[in-house]
């Protein structure tokens, strides 16, 4: 019922509102993407989110294999899997199995169908493997939502472990479409990500964030 009721509150895109909280959110997305751990031997626990699958799943196998992720936790409520950009979380499991993550190393969570749930059972995962670090993997057009997300349960519970986020896909990506809805993802960003930002209940703010990625940077 609370899911419900997350989703009804959001709006159609505002272009106009959009249009002003694009720049501080492209801004806010590049320095996301350019805090990373420092150490390479930091235990660092990916969250592959479900959602545009496939691409997400690769990025997560590419981070593993070069030994910038060490555990896995892949997030996703779906109940049906006939298309490549939705799978339930452990279909996403099978997939990165066979990419060369062994088994031991991934957890799933098959509880959390949106945004809004997926830190409520992943932050609970994580502190119970004890990780130190949570790297957020989502595809580009959904990582500053998503992160801000995960940041205000950080936050409000004061989890013992330090929070990243890594965009699936290259710039090139954004200018493709999603197979699920054909939807090109730059224009799902400035349509409904950012209307999501603007309208969700949830999230950190902008000035939370910023706050907490300075702090990041000056620990390092």
């Amino acid at each position: 019922m609370e899911r419900a009721v997350k989703l009804r509150r959001i709006k159609q895109p505002d272009y106009l509102s959009n249009a002003v909280l694009a720049l501080p959110a492209i801004r806010l997305f590049h320095a996301i993407r350019k805090t990373q751990p420092a150490k390479p031997d930091v235990d660092v626990c990916g969250v592959c989110l479900e959602g545009d699958t496939t691409l997400r799943l690769m990025a997560t196998a590419s981070l593993y294999q070069a030994r910038k992720i060490s555990r896995v936790i892949v997030s996703g409520g779906v109940e049906e899997d006939d298309n490549l950009d939705e799978r339930p979380a452990a279909k996403m499991k099978e997939f990165l199995v066979t990419e060369g993550i062994p088994e031991e190393v991934i957890d799933i969570d098959e509880q959390s169908r949106t945004t809004y749930e997926h830190p409520l059972n992943v932050n609970a995962i994580a502190k119970k493997r004890e990780v130190t670090a949570l790297m957020i993997i989502t595809s580009g057009y959904h990582l500053l939502r998503a992160y801000l997300r995960f940041l205000k349960g950080v936050i409000a519970e004061d989890y013992p472990f330090t929070l990243y986020g890594y965009p699936a896909g290259s710039f090139k990506s954004w200018f493709q479409k999603t197979s699920t809805r054909g939807h090109y993802r730059i224009l799902s960003f400035f349509g409904k990500e950012l209307t999501k930002i603007r309208t969700y209940e949830g999230l950190a703010s902008f000035d939370e964030a910023w706050q907490y990625i300075r702090s990041l940077n000056a620990g390092q």
